[in-house]
């Protein structure tokens, strides 16, 4: 089994779906360069900032909105 080494935190991984996400179109062996694990603690970061403003508080309500307004059968509801 061939490995991949995550370009953000450097480790070796088995180059599996498991372990990097599908990158196809610009990738020569189809996986993403950075690792699951890096790529989630990145988005986590990227959101915390992105709230940390007023303008990006309301701009993550108004996608929530849009959400429960286009996915009204995924929405719980509570009575």
């Amino acid at each position: 089994m061939s490995t991949k080494t995550c370009t953000k935190c450097g480790v070796d991984h088995p180059a599996t779906l498991e372990f990097f996400p599908p990158r196809k179109h610009d990738s020569k062996d189809g996986f993403s360069s950075w690792c699951r694990v890096c790529r989630k603690v990145d988005g986590r970061a990227i959101m915390q900032k992105r709230r940390a403003t007023a303008e990006g508080r309301e701009q993550c309500r108004a996608a929530d909105r849009r959400y429960s307004r286009t996915h009204p059968d995924r929405m719980k509801v509570y009575q």
